[in-house]
């Protein structure tokens, strides 16, 4: 179905993508800068890390929740009008955010952070592929696209850090809202409101609660897991169920709603019904095949950003400035990657581009697992950083290029919007598997000895414990747990405690570069894999 172009307004889709871009700034800025903020909320609220990553979790799940049915809405509304409505709400929720007094209000600010996310998402990325010609044009414009989002992940950290270090993480939030509200208006100006005929907006609520309700019982088992015990309770944990820990329940209900979900939207497809996925769009190869290999390399990113913020202020005990220089490299060499990509997919074809740089990835993470084991300084942790960040942006530049090269027009915000929902989803999950691979095997090294050196104070156990399970400043101070620390450290019947903890700490840090290895190895054997299709009938196959 041709679609129906709004007259109304002088075209002007480069300017357009100026201020849809500065939108994409500022939401991709807003994940990274929560990443480092992380134990300034930990300590602001007296909540933990493992409570304080659910705001990145949290945010995830309602994203990957409403991705699908706010793509249809942008169908029907038009995706210019999405993304100026969603930019607005984007600036409405930053202020819950900031201003939220207790656990409460930041979960419910960023889950709302997270359903805006969900309509801007889509909108983005369909306007580009409306208003830019298939070649160098729309090449260049996702290009830009990923080199902003890029840049986000530059900045973003640097930002986040200089507010935790010199003012208060709150402030970072409020900064947001007027920019949201000046890009919202930019995009209103100079974007033309594309949107396909005839479509009318139908929503899968049934399918929406499942799934955020197994996601959500997924995610908060694999990060409460090491806090809570695994099956029976933690030391210290209140929190049981016939005298076991929650978390095998919790497992037990995740899977169970994912399954459920599954055979919900079976049903309802087959009788016609809204429903979260549309089948028939997976049945385009292409797009089947990017939307899972992204998914899996996005994984391994996110992995990437949470060990980089853990590792930096909790392992190696540095302060936030020194965490975000080391995401600003990280950040530099996306944007380097994002810009090089449009030039590279001109003179060789995508299938090398891509294939290439995610292999470069995996190669990066097993150098980084076998140096960090020995403590390396900072400066080869960034010049490791460096070729990672530009592997990853020239792979999903490539990817994003080719994701909706075969999916119809009046689909296009729809498809966006289900590959987002994937790969929001999974890096939930992937973002809880890091933090409780940290604190899991942080605990799991230390706890034996601190249980056989019952001369330690209460205060020394206490510190102990804070540090393994990456709780400084809940109760006990950075600058006490580093100097409990150091004195057990000088006495020679408490030193191995503290050997144990440093060597808990490498084995984790190891570990979880290794986890981002598999993701980034399940991306590229899915891209090698799995068929592309003829494009002769890609789009036939759905009109």
């Amino acid at each position: 179905m041709a679609p129906v172009r709004d007259t109304s307004r002088t075209r002007r889709p480069w300017l357009g993508l100026t201020f849809l871009l500065v939108g994409i700034l500022l939401v991709v800025a807003d994940q990274t800068i929560t990443a480092v903020l992380l134990p300034s909320i930990d300590h602001d609220l007296e909540i933990g890390l493992d409570l304080a990553s659910l705001s990145i979790t949290v945010f995830m799940i309602a994203a990957a929740a409403t991705l699908a049915p706010l793509g249809q809405i942008a169908d029907v509304i038009g995706r210019r009008n999405m993304l100026a409505i969603a930019l607005v709400g984007f600036a409405v929720s930053s202020a819950i955010t900031g201003s939220a007094p207790d656990i409460v209000w930041l979960m419910v600010g960023r889950a709302l952070q997270g359903i805006v996310f969900a309509a801007i998402a889509p909108s983005t990325l369909a306007l580009l592929n409306a208003n830019f010609p298939e070649g160098h044009e729309r090449n260049l414009a996702f290009s830009l696209w990923a080199t902003a989002s890029a840049v986000a992940v530059a900045v973003g950290p640097l930002i986040g850090a200089a507010f935790a270090e010199f003012a208060s993480w709150r402030d970072v939030f409020y900064v947001s809202i007027p920019l949201c509200i000046g890009a919202a208006a930019g995009v209103l100006r100079f974007f033309a409101n594309d949107r396909p005929e005839n479509v009318t907006p139908a929503f899968d609520w049934p399918g929406m609660v499942l799934l955020a309700t197994g996601m959500g019982a997924l995610v908060f088992a694999f990060q409460e897991g090491p806090s809570l015990g695994w099956v029976r309770p933690a030391d210290g944990t209140t929190l049981t169920i016939a005298g076991l820990s929650p978390i095998p329940l919790l497992f037990v209900v995740g899977l169970l709603f994912l399954i459920v979900v599954t055979q919900v939207e079976r049903k309802r497809g087959r009788a016609g019904r809204a429903v979260l996925m549309r089948h028939d769009l997976l049945t385009v190869p292409s797009f089947r095949k990017t939307m899972l290999a992204s998914a899996a390399m996005s994984m391994a990113l996110y992995a990437m950003v949470i060990f980089i913020a853990i590792y930096v202020q909790f392992v190696l005990d540095l302060d936030a400035l020194t965490a975000g220089a080391v995401l600003t490299v990280l950040g530099v060499a996306l944007a380097a990657g994002g810009m090089s990509a449009s030039a590279l997919l001109r003179s060789i074809r995508r299938r090398y581009v891509v294939s290439l740089a995610i292999a470069a990835q995996a190669v990066v993470l097993i150098a980084m697992a076998v140096i960090v084991g020995y403590s390396p300084p900072l400066v080869v942790l960034g010049l490791l950083v460096l070729p990672f960040g530009a592997a990853y942006a020239m792979a999903f530049s490539g990817m994003m290029a080719q994701l909706l090269i075969d999916v119809p027009e009046p689909l296009a915000a729809r498809a966006s919007g289900i590959s987002a929902m994937v790969r929001l989803g999974l890096d939930a999950l992937a973002t809880a598997i890091i933090v409780g691979a940290f604190i899991g095997i942080a605990v799991g090294e230390v706890q034996p000895t601190l249980d056989d050196t019952p001369s330690l104070t209460a205060d020394e156990r206490d510190a102990i414990e804070a540090a393994t399970h990456f709780r400084i400043g809940v109760g006990v101070g950075r600058d006490e747990a580093q100097h409990v620390i150091a004195r057990l450290s000088r006495s020679p019947e408490t030193a191995v405690l503290v050997v144990d903890l440093r060597t808990g700490f490498s084995d984790a840090a190891r570990t979880v570069l290794l986890i981002a290895f598999v993701f980034v190895a399940i991306g590229l054997a899915l891209y090698l894999f799995l068929p592309s299709g003829d494009r002769k009938n890609g789009k036939a196959a759905m009109s």
